[in-house]
């Protein structure tokens, strides 16, 4: 299951806003924001964020500040996620252990046209897709490339006698390959077709752009957009009001000065005690 913070982070970005009445939980979305998943997870864990809430807005004295939309000519800062995984990357370049690897077995007759359109609809649509990381000024921030078509690497192993194997092997190549942060892409994908109505359709991304919330999200919106376009239909999907980068923004801002102070003093009570 996802972390309190990140879900509550995810929330935040989809611009739904949750506060306390008392010991009631409210809350407020934008139409077509607040799946019936997502309503199903706030109930589940309404106890864990009502004490949460709890902890954290006396510290600032009054409610979270709503994150808003960033100018895309202003520097981008990374999220505090971001800045440690952006930090081990450095100190490791060649390592997988934040690559995020998905492989879908795809049966019946494939509109690979149709898939790849898809594949760059959501690129579009999640500015952190098209994302590179580069210094400036000795800090590491957000680059958002332009949209490009997502064209996927094919190989055909149809009249491969040790499908399975070739499989494994690709994909065991595919998530060892290092991504480079600051030149991109980091999301790739290669499609191996096993015979005239079976593929599987291989995915690797950087955890720097992506987490397991993330993907069940990436996921779901490649279904209904496939079957979309598949069928000539325009995508079904709205617009989103707030992306990554906003948050990361957000967050940055809000935490600094005597909240930072609070919370670091807060979290080294806990934690006091512990040996390293």
């Amino acid at each position: 299951m996802k972390s309190l913070e990140d879900f509550l982070a995810h929330i935040r970005c989809l611009n739904i806003k949750l506060w306390l009445e008392g010991e009631s939980l409210r809350y407020s979305a934008t139409k077509g924001a607040l799946s019936p998943a997502l309503r199903t997870e706030i109930k589940e864990r309404k106890t864990e964020i009502v004490n949460f809430l709890h902890k954290v807005t006396p510290i600032s004295g009054t409610t979270l500040p709503p994150v808003q939309p960033l100018s895309r000519d202003e520097v981008l800062p990374l999220s505090f996620s971001q800045q440690r995984l952006w930090f081990l990357h450095q100190l490791e370049k060649e390592s997988a252990a934040y690559h995020l690897p998905t492989a879908l077995r795809l049966t019946g007759v494939l509109n690979i046209e149709a898939l790849e359109k898809s594949l760059t609809e959501i690129i579009r649509r999640h500015e952190i897709l098209r994302t590179t990381f580069s210094m400036q000024d000795g800090k590491a921030v957000q680059i958002i490339a332009p949209v490009q078509p997502m064209t996927l690497q094919k190989i055909d192993l149809s009249l491969s006698a040790e499908q399975s194997a070739k499989v494994q092997q690709i994909f065991t190549a595919e998530f060892h390959r290092s991504f480079e942060l600051s030149k991109g892409p980091l999301l790739r994908g290669t499609l191996l077709q096993l015979g005239e109505k079976e593929h599987v359709l291989l995915l690797i991304m950087h955890h720097i752009i992506s987490d397991g919330w993330s993907r069940g999200i990436f996921y779901r919106e490649l279904s209904a957009l496939y079957d979309a376009f598949g069928n000539g239909q325009p995508s079904p999907l709205s617009e989103l009001p707030i992306q990554y980068i906003d948050f990361a923004a957000w967050q940055r801002t809000f935490l600094q000065g005597e909240v930072l102070d609070e919370q670091l003093s807060y979290w080294k009570k806990q934690i006091d005690g512990f040996t390293t």
